[in-house]
């Protein structure tokens, strides 16, 4: 026998034994994770997303552009794991603490296995296809879609519309909507709203009769609950029906143990829009606004404390990701702060939004920056370290589609201009970091050294001069920083390459 066989065959025999030792019922002890293996043979990060709830609220959202990476999650109990990448529509798994999933990630198609000792999303496939083939369920679904089809109907035979963010793939098929129809048609109005809370009920009623894991039941109801309130905030948004903001505005959705559902940011967003804020949205040419301010300061009337101090947390975020006056935003953060005192919620919209960098509020005379790295810098010392070159800049966000559009473009005219006397910077208007480094990564610019987000872009009088209202928006400056063009033309075509060699050639 060789020593490669000898060695071999003892190794085979201490895992035989140490896979044999333990008691046929001995229950192993389960790790508070989930563990995740990742092959990604795609250019796109690979997203696993929990749903942002308040028990989530610390973090809900782990993502990966490594091609070997492994990704521990923390889990207490089964939860609904979606997995995607921007070329992707989520597929919705159902995994519990210990277990783990193996991903082979593709730019069409994400493939992966599952290991789990209580087989968690084994079981959650399984119940769910057992309801689908249930004929109570078939009977109350033929009724809902012919009566919802009288209102309004999916055409699925039309081209949809197909978008994406740095994580997901959404799609959107037309909708033909009946107005006219609507005001005659209360008797069925009713009875589509009847018959959903009537199916509600039932798959409430279906789960709790099925053997399983007490967590997955849990979750199953919230998720029946969501979909409840999805179809009714559909009907609502087409017709402004009483009857159904009645019904979403009933204890069904908004009540006590709000906080405990899974699902609780979407119900308490929604509650907000549809009855806490009066004034109607407004729109720029790159984003629409929504008054979370009156969200802020009205919730009190509408909550207890715990769900108004909830109420208030997301009106603080929704007030960033709006667009709100960062100086209104920081006297409400501070309101808040000083008000509930919470350590917890006050470091997330602290870490995430950089609220507590207060130091560059009243600075004027100069741009703010901070990088990837968190380095805090300016556009003075930029200008200053130059060596003599010209400067191209930017002004971009990760919520602007027209910005995002024109990133390949932007980064051939970087290459092509590479050995030429001009720099480029990217300079970031976004007020949530996350989303920003979110979008620094779809975008390959992880690596770019001049990529910037602003801190204090309210109070620096060089972006009041040009008023930068408005992006993408491209500016060039001179070698010694002074404004050459504050409408450059943007990347795509011809058009800047032209515009870029006339001033370097002289």
């Amino acid at each position: 026998m060789t020593l490669r066989k000898f060695i071999s065959l003892i190794l085979f025999t201490l895992l035989l034994f140490s896979c044999t030792s333990k008691k046929d019922n001995e229950v192993p002890k389960l790790k508070n994770e989930l563990i995740v293996c990742i092959e990604n043979y795609s250019d796109n990060q690979i997203a696993l997303r929990k749903e942002a709830s308040y028990q989530n609220i610390n973090k809900s959202l782990y993502t990966s552009k490594k091609k070997i990476d492994t990704i521990n999650i923390k889990l207490n109990k089964g939860e609904f794991i979606y997995l995607s990448h921007k070329k992707i529509v989520p597929d919705t798994l159902f995994l519990g603490k210990g277990d783990s999933i193996k991903i082979k990630a593709y730019e069409d198609r994400i493939e992966y296995i599952v290991n789990s000792y209580n087989q968690n999303n084994k079981r959650f496939k399984e119940v769910s296809q057992k309801l689908k083939q249930d004929s109570i369920y078939q009977s109350f679904k033929k009724q809902i879609d012919s009566l919802t089809n009288i209102f309004y109907s999916i055409k699925h035979n039309k081209r949809p519309m197909i978008g994406n963010n740095d994580y997901q793939k959404f799609v959107s098929y037309p909708v033909k909507v009946n107005e006219e129809l609507y005001p005659s048609k209360h008797k069925e109005e009713k009875l589509l709203i009847d018959l959903l809370d009537k199916l509600y009920l039932y798959k409430i009623d279906f789960f709790k009769k099925q053997e399983l894991p007490n967590d997955l039941k849990v979750h199953l109801n919230f998720k029946s609950l969501i979909e409840y309130n999805n179809k009714l905030s559909v009907f609502h948004s087409f017709f402004k029906s009483k009857a159904a903001k009645d019904k979403l505005n009933s204890a069904i959705f908004i009540n006590d143990s709000l906080l405990l559902n899974p699902y609780s940011k979407t119900l308490m967003l929604s509650f907000l829009r549809k009855n806490v804020i009066k004034s109607k949205p407004t729109y720029t040419r790159s984003r629409q606004y929504i008054n979370y301010v009156e969200a802020f300061d009205n919730a009190p009337l509408y909550f207890n404390d715990s769900l108004t101090k909830y109420a208030r947390f997301l009106s603080i975020e929704a007030m960033i990701n709006f667009g709100e006056s960062f100086n209104v935003t920081r006297s409400k953060f501070n309101e808040f702060k000083n008000k509930y005192q919470d350590d917890r919620l006050n470091t997330i919209l602290e870490d995430k939004y950089l609220l507590d960098i207060d130091i560059f509020d009243n600075i004027k005379n100069d741009v703010k920056l901070i990088n990837h790295n968190q380095e805090i810098s300016s556009l003075n010392d930029l200008i200053k370290n130059n060596n003599g070159n010209y400067i191209f800049i930017d002004f971009w966000a990760s919520w602007c589609f027209p910005c995002r559009e024109s990133m390949p473009d932007y980064q051939k005219v970087i290459h092509k201009f590479s050995k030429e006397k001009i720099t480029f910077l990217y300079l970031s208007i976004d007020k949530n970091k996350d989303s920003w480094l979110s979008a620094v990564k779809t975008e390959n610019m992880e690596s770019y050294q001049h990529s910037y987000m602003v801190l204090n872009q309210e109070s620096a009088n060089f972006l009041k001069s040009i008023k930068l209202v408005n992006i993408p928006r491209y500016i060039l400056l001179d070698k010694q920083g002074k404004i050459l063009h504050e409408n450059a033309p943007g990347p795509k075509g011809d058009e800047l390459t032209v515009f870029l060699n006339k001033y370097l050639s002289k």
